[in-house]
């Protein structure tokens, strides 16, 4: 949903940055893209606030160019939308080969 936050990518060891995250309750673990790096998802003041914090402890931080908070709670009010958009879709065999 437009407006609903954001995301940011963060390089920590996980205990560490969830001890960070204790902190701010507005912001979940949205991914886990490889070892110790993570995409983090949620209100943009919080985000912000873990910048430095990320870094403070060694880490890597990216906040991302996105208006919403993916893969993460906030968007669980879209859910009964997006069933009900795509209860009309029908598996198919495919038309063109896939190799």
């Amino acid at each position: 949903m437009l407006g609903s936050g954001t995301m940011a990518a963060a390089k920590l060891p996980e205990e560490k940055l969830k001890a960070l995250l204790a902190d701010y309750p507005g912001v979940e673990i949205a991914g886990l893209n490889a070892v110790d790096n993570y995409t983090l998802s949620g209100d943009e003041a919080s985000i912000d606030a873990l910048r430095p914090l990320v870094k403070g402890a060694g880490g890597l931080f990216k906040k991302l160019a996105l208006p919403y908070a993916f893969h993460s709670s906030r968007m669980a009010p879209l859910e009964d939308e997006i069933i009900r958009t795509l209860s009309d879709i029908v598996p198919q065999s495919p038309a063109i080969g896939f190799y």
